[in-house]
């Protein structure tokens, strides 16, 4: 009889190894385990668990695998299996995927270690799920796949008409005289939502009429992505070319889309009617519809995969697999009041005396954000004036501000290094006054010690944090835990292949990694590097990890040194394992790499990488993790909101610079691509399950350091920050494109620094 050893020793591994496998225990990558399944078939290896379950031929469970039953489409359907089964005498085993793949898998293995009596299955990953089919085939355990299909002949198959349900809409938006529709689905990986699009398209092509504008669009089934989809669409369209109706096919896209409109403030000025696929129930049936909504039968569906299952299981072990597909009718109600609300708001709008305030801000996503939300502030009374600047644009802006009455800005977006020299020269206004009248609910709603780094400068108060973001390490988990690659990396080093804690580390891991110098390396670049948006804050830490400084305590320069020399020389080094020429690259090269799965790690600031957890753009979903930096002393990063002193709106600035500081847009705010410095991130718990990593920048940011440290203290040096950012970065630019040796970087660095301002006469006496 075929023993456990045997199988440890076909395979390679430790007894452990297949005890965690067989028990769906530990920490073993899909590789490993595909191959000690696939020992365990070949040598007809029965496990203690199988033997049990073989003695009675089958057990008692049922395993159903949903996407999630916070979507009250999968409530129902559950609702409608479980009463079924239960009915029959079975035990309900259920697991809920998020849509992430490696836990649909391990809850099929689980399944297939208890022998379940049948499995349900709404997959996540239906490109890649055929393998775990087979081995429900192999086992002879009946299957029912739901909604999105698989391309397998082994199972049951059941869902409803959504090509049908395409056509109809499309028939019946051109036939309501709707022109500018908008269409959100799920990934069209998924079949009901690619039917969905192919029916409504087929019935478009084939109309007679025409949209003025149609827009489709795909993203991930979570509220958070369609809340970031549509209000980014909607803010790069004039008023007038508004969609007049937005479809989504669930109604968790759905949820996003509400608060879109809602938080924009768009129904205010422009109505848009949502459309949505939802589940059927009676409350749905007799209430009066203000959202309009095609109702789909979820609980009969769950019913009638259920006894499909049942009839399967109840069999001889020999049925021809079902294809059942289920109509769905589209209903529209008649939206009443729609007259009245649009005359309250032509009221309200139109009538009034138009008030406006003038931003000067970076260009960049956090300002997006902020146009999309904009709208929430005061209802839609105040028009805003938002010019967008390149950092060193945006600096030189806010100096020249004040030299020109027509042209004086109201509000300043402001990076955390220029707050002294700001302060200093009376370009900001000092808002101690409008401070100390908050409530300590406001102030203690910030991160902890966010507030007086953001704001704070010689005990007075200048500016409101804003945007707040810290350096983490992104890797690609699933390759670092590949077991042939830790073998290959412990042989070459002689250690365990890990997340790197030094930059030591972090050079030889990503010259593994890389292509180039190990032709098994399963992406082409060891990481990611940039030098176009600011490369100083790449290099800083690397400084500071191994002991250097720009600046010591007393404001001498010091970063001639033999850590600075390290530190360059590891910074350069750097660049050998990521694309050519990623000197003159930005932060969305850096992450543009690493979403499309060419880059092991990537160290990047968090509020960038809010679309890496898009399955339509990134190709890393569920692939990735983030750790602490290596040497774990992060640049800090984020910006403020300040208010030019010379402006005569300043009551009205303090209250809009509260607003894009506060907690009722904290969220929205994040999910569009800022990142929120409200405490309440660690409290919100669907963002933290869409960017569970914003914990851990919370944790990094208490150890990160300004870009100007040591000098931070030194208020009687007038340092222009820009200045300092343009000498440095300029140096290890040439540096790195070898245009001058590592050593005469240092040496410019040192007698450039001392030329700044503030400087000249210190050095020179």
């Amino acid at each position: 009889m075929v023993s456990i050893k045997d199988v440890a020793r076909e395979a390679g591994v430790s007894l452990g190894t297949v005890s965690n496998v067989i028990n769906n225990r530990g920490n073993v990558s899909p590789e490993l385990r595909k191959r000690i399944l696939e020992v365990i078939d070949r040598l007809g290896y029965i496990p203690k668990v199988y033997a049990r379950n073989l003695k009675t031929q089958k057990s008692n469970s049922i395993g159903i695998i949903l996407p999630t039953v916070t979507d009250n489409y999968y409530a129902r359907v559950f609702t409608g299996l479980q009463n079924c089964l239960i009915n029959r005498g079975f035990n309900i085993n259920l697991t809920v995927t998020n849509d992430i793949s490696a836990i649909e898998e391990k809850a099929l293995f689980n399944m297939l270690s208890q022998r379940v009596a049948g499995v349900v299955l709404v997959t996540s990953n239906p490109e890649n799920a055929s393998w775990n089919i087979e081995k429900l085939k192999d086992r002879n355990i009946p299957l029912v796949i739901m909604d999105r299909k698989i391309d397998v002949e082994y199972g049951n198959f059941i869902s409803f008409d959504y090509k049908k349900v395409g056509k109809d809409l499309c028939r019946e938006l051109l036939n309501r005289g709707f022109r500018r529709p908008v269409i959100i689905t799920g990934p069209t990986s998924f079949s009901c939502e690619k039917d969905f699009i192919d029916g409504f398209n087929s019935e478009y092509n084939e109309a007679g009429t025409r949209f003025e504008t149609l827009y489709i669009f795909q993203t991930s089934i979570h509220k958070f992505c369609s809340f970031k989809l549509l209000s980014s669409f909607l803010t790069e369209l004039e008023i007038d070319n508004y969609p007049d109706v937005v479809v989504t096919t669930s109604r968790i896209l759905e949820n996003g889309v509400l608060e879109a409109i809602d938080i924009m403030g768009i129904d205010r000025r422009k109505k848009i009617k949502v459309i949505s696929l939802k589940e059927q129930n009676w409350l749905e049936m007799v209430k009066p519809n203000v959202i309009k909504m095609i109702f789909r039968p979820a609980y009969e569906l769950g019913k009638k995969a259920a006894k499909i299952l049942i009839e399967n299981i109840d069999s001889i072990k020999v049925y021809t697999p079902r294809r059942l597909i289920l109509p769905v009718e589209p209903a529209i109600p008649t939206e009443e009041n729609e007259r009245l609300q649009k005359k309250r708001y032509e009221d309200r709008y139109f009538n009034n005396v138009k008030k406006e305030l003038k931003l000067y801000m970076l260009k960049d996503i956090s300002t997006r954000a902020i146009k999309t939300l904009i709208n929430d502030y005061d209802k839609g009374e105040w028009e805003f004036d938002i010019k967008q600047f390149d950092i060193d644009d945006l600096f030189e802006a806010i100096i020249a501000s004040n030299k020109n009455e027509s042209e004086q800005a109201d509000i300043f977006m402001i990076d955390i290094p220029w707050i002294p020299y700001l302060a200093n020269n009376n370009y900001i206004l000092d808002i101690s006054d409008y401070v100390k009248k908050e409530n300590e609910e406001f102030l203690d709603g910030y991160v902890r010690g966010v507030f007086d780094l953001y704001s704070l400068y010689k005990n007075s108060y200048y500016c409101l944090p804003f945007n707040f973001s810290i350096q983490l390490l992104f890797y690609r988990k699933d390759i670092f835990e590949n077991k042939h690659l830790q073998n290959q990396f412990k042989k070459l080093y002689g250690i365990e292949l890990r997340v790197p804690t030094t930059w030591d580390e972090y050079n030889a891991i990503a010259e593994f990694f890389t292509k180039k110098y190990n032709p098994e390396s399963p992406v082409d670049f060891g990481n990611t590097i940039g030098g176009a948006t600011s490369n100083i804050v790449e290099f800083l830490p690397r400084l500071w990890a191994y002991g250097g400084k720009v600046f010591d305590e007393e404001g001498n320069i010091v970063i001639d040194s033999y850590e600075g020399m390290v530190a360059l020389k590891n910074y350069i080094k750097s660049f050998d394992y990521a694309i050519p020429g990623s000197i003159d690259h930005w932060w969305w090269h850096q992450i543009d790499t690493f979403a499309k799965g060419r880059a092991a790690m990537m160290i990047m600031y968090v509020n960038h990488t809010g679309n890496l957890v898009d399955r339509e753009y990134s190709e890393v979903v569920g692939k990735f993790s983030v750790a602490e930096i290596p040497g774990k002393i992060p640049a800090l990063g984020g910006w403020s909101l300040g208010i030019n002193k010379l402006s005569p709106k300043r009551e009205e600035s303090y209250r809009f610079i509260r607003w894009a500081s506060s907690s009722r847009i904290a969220v929205p705010f994040t999910v569009l691509g800022g990142c929120t410095p409200r405490s309440m991130i660690n409290r919100a718990e669907e963002l933290l399950d869409l960017y569970p990593y914003l914990v851990l920048a919370e944790k990094s940011f208490h150890k990160s350091r300004k870009r100007t440290y040591a000098l931070d203290n030194l208020s009687e040096y007038n340092l222009n920050e820009r200045h300092y950012d343009t000498i440095v970065s300029n140096y290890l630019s040439m540096a790195v494109k070898k245009l001058i040796s590592p050593e005469e970087a240092l040496k410019s660095i040192q007698r450039d620094l001392k030329n700044v301002v503030g400087f000249e006469d210190r050095y020179s006496a």
